[in-house]
């Protein structure tokens, strides 16, 4: 006999109001939840619920018992989701490779607490401005910024950044304001 099960029915047909609500709730028959009542009242040696052609109603111990074993059931399924939380951490060793400055002022306060949640995941950082070759350098992801080049690797959008072209007074005033960034290849060559 699973007294969590028995109390579970109890708790349903308590909430519901009748058993047969209580047994579309739990997709368990009505029969069945009327033995479920039946064998834990048995069980406690205590009768929880009055019932009558028309009506049940919870006695003062089965009101009680309902806030009592609702109490117990919540906390259940607090732990368990706790467990299930506690298990679902990251382990291992992860290798990134990313853009220089996007690294350190983007990605290092992410990763700083990914890890602090993880402490068993192990980040491996290279922050360099070549396009690494992922596959043949061991690395499991890449950040890659601008148009990526057609691949086999598998891509997603994860954001997009907005660049700007800056120059002082000094410079328009002897160059000209240039019309396009190619405008600029004979200052810097």
């Amino acid at each position: 006999m699973d007294k969590l099960n028995l109390m579970t029915s109890f708790i349903a047909v308590a909430e519901e109001g009748t058993y047969t609500a209580a047994g579309k709730r739990l997709g368990k028959t009505t029969p069945l939840i009327s033995t479920h009542i039946s064998q834990l009242e048995e069980l406690l040696d205590v009768r929880l619920i009055t019932r009558s052609t028309r009506s049940m109603q919870l006695t003062p111990t089965g009101q009680s018992y309902y806030e009592e074993a609702k109490k117990v059931l919540d906390d259940i399924a607090t732990l368990e989701a706790r467990v299930r939380k506690e298990n679902q951490n990251l382990v291992g060793r992860l290798r990134i490779s990313a853009p220089v400055t996007f690294g350190e002022q983007v990605l290092m306060p992410f990763i700083a607490k990914m890890v602090e949640a993880n402490p068993q995941l192990n980040v491996e950082l290279m922050f360099n401005d070549r396009y690494v070759d992922i596959v043949a350098e061991g690395f499991d992801t890449a950040i890659r910024i601008g148009q990526l080049e057609d691949s086999a690797l598998i891509a997603r959008r994860i954001g997009s950044i907005r660049m700007l072209l800056c120059a002082s007074p000094t410079f328009i005033e002897r160059y000209g304001m240039p019309e396009s960034p190619t405008d600029l290849n004979p200052y810097f060559s």
